[in-house]
C-alpha cells in the first residue's frame, strides 16, 4: 500500500478544464460517481468559486454531463509524505440511473478513460440509493477512497424539513452505506459553497484503482451481469411507455378534429421513445448471451430473443397504424 497522502489548499481555489489524454503520470485523479440530478457538476461549480462560472450544472434531474471531463483543480495540492507535491485533478462523469444514457455506457466510458489514463487515485459519490451502490460494489473499489457526498444542504431551511434531512443521512450512513464505512469509507455534507467543496476534498487518504478487472459484455463479471439487468429494465419501461403514446398516436389519426398541438406532443414524445429503444437494442445486440444465471422462471432474457420480440412488436405498430390511415381516408 502507497504512503499516505493528503490534499492541502496552496492558495486561492478554483478548476479549469483540462485534457482527458494528459494527464502528467504523478497526479491523483478523483472520479466523481452518482445518479442523474444528484449534484456532481454542482460540487464542481462550486469547487471553480463565485467568480467562475462554467456553466455544467443544470439544476434539473436530467443529465448535463454527457461525457466524461476532466477538470484540474488549481492552488490545491496532494501533499504525499511530506516529500512529494502533486496536482490534483477531478473527473466528472455521466449520471447513473439517466433516463437516456443506460449504464452500460458510463461503463464503457470508465472503462476506457482508466485504460487510457492509468488509475482512479480516489472516488467521491454524491449520495443515491442501492442501485448506485451496487454500481460501486461490481467495480471492486477500496474503500478507503471512497467518499459519499450528500447534497441538497443548501436547500433546507424548516426544522421539520431539516429532522427529515438528518434522519434520511443518518440512514445512510447507518444502513445503506454502513458496511464501506466501517471499510473506511467516508459520508459527509455538501452544502454547495465554495469552503464546502473545498473541506470536502482535503483530508482524504490514498484510495485504490476504482476497477480491478476491465468491463467485458462476453464475460460473467458483476459488472456485465448488472448493466445487462439494467438494459433489461430499460428496454421493458421503453415498451411500456412507447405503447402508452403508439395508442395515443392511433387515437389522434381517427379523430375528424384532431388537436394539432397535442398531436405535435405526441409524435415527438414517440420519436424520443423510438430512439431509446434503438439505443438499448443496439448495447444488448453487443451481447452475445445474457451473463445473468438462469432464474428458472421460464422467462427467456437471450438477448436475441429479445430484440426479435421488440423489432416485431414495432413492425406489428407500423402495420397498425398504417391501417389506421387507410381507414381514415375510405370514412
Amino acid at each position: 500500500m502507497p504512503a499516505p497522502w493528503t490534499i492541502v489548499k496552496t492558495g486561492n481555489v478554483s478548476v479549469k478544464r483540462c485534457d482527458i489524454a494528459r494527464f502528467p503520470a504523478q497526479s491523483i485523479t478523483i472520479l466523481l460517481l452518482g445518479a442523474t440530478g444528484s449534484g456532481k457538476s454542482s460540487f464542481i461549480e462550486a469547487l471553480a468559486g463565485p467568480r467562475k462560472k462554467l456553466g455544467i450544472s443544470g439544476g434539473t434531474f436530467e443529465s448535463v454531463t454527457k461525457d466524461i471531463q476532466a477538470y484540474e483543480v488549481v492552488n490545491m495540492k496532494a501533499n504525499w509524505s511530506n516529500i512529494d507535491i502533486w496536482p490534483v485533478y477531478i473527473i466528472d462523469t455521466p449520471g447513473f440511473s439517466d433516463a437516456k444514457m443506460a449504464e452500460v455506457k458510463i461503463v464503457k466510458k470508465l472503462d476506457k478513460w482508466e485504460k487510457k489514463s492509468g488509475r482512479i487515485t480516489d472516488t467521491r459519490v454524491p449520495g443515491s440509493a442501492w442501485g448506485l451502490l451496487n454500481i460501486i460494489n461490481s467495480f471492486g473499489m477500496n474503500p478507503g477512497g471512497l467518499v459519499v457526498v450528500t447534497s441538497m444542504w443548501d436547500k433546507v431551511h424548516k426544522p421539520e424539513t431539516l429532522n427529515r434531512a438528518e434522519a434520511r443521512f443518518f440512514y445512510l450512513r447507518d444502513v445503506i452505506w454502513k458496511d464501506k464505512i466501517d471499510q473506511g469509507a467516508r459520508i459527509v455534507k455538501f452544502k454547495n459553497t465554495h469552503s464546502s467543496a473545498i473541506e470536502i476534498l482535503a483530508g482524504q487518504e490514498y484510495g485504490s484503482s476504482l476497477f480491478m478487472d476491465s468491463f467485458n459484455r462476453r464475460g460473467n463479471s458483476d459488472i456485465a451481469r448488472l448493466v445487462y439487468t439494467d438494459l433489461l429494465h430499460r428496454i421493458a419501461n421503453v415498451r411500456q411507455e412507447r405503447q402508452c403514446w403508439f395508442e395515443q398516436r392511433l387515437q389522434l389519426v381517427a379523430d375528424p378534429d384532431p388537436n394539432h398541438e397535442l398531436e405535435g406532443a405526441v409524435v415527438a414524445s414517440l420519436k424520443d421513445a423510438d430512439e431509446q429503444m434503438a439505443q438499448n437494442i443496439a448495447e444488448l445486440a453487443k451481447f452475445r448471451q445474457s451473463p445473468v444465471p438462469d432464474a428458472g422462471d421460464g422467462v427467456n432474457d437471450d438477448p436475441r430473443a429479445i430484440i426479435y420480440q421488440c423489432l416485431h412488436e414495432m413492425t406489428l405498430d407500423c402495420e397498425r397504424f398504417v391501417q389506421a390511415i387507410e381507414f381514415n381516408f375510405e370514412a
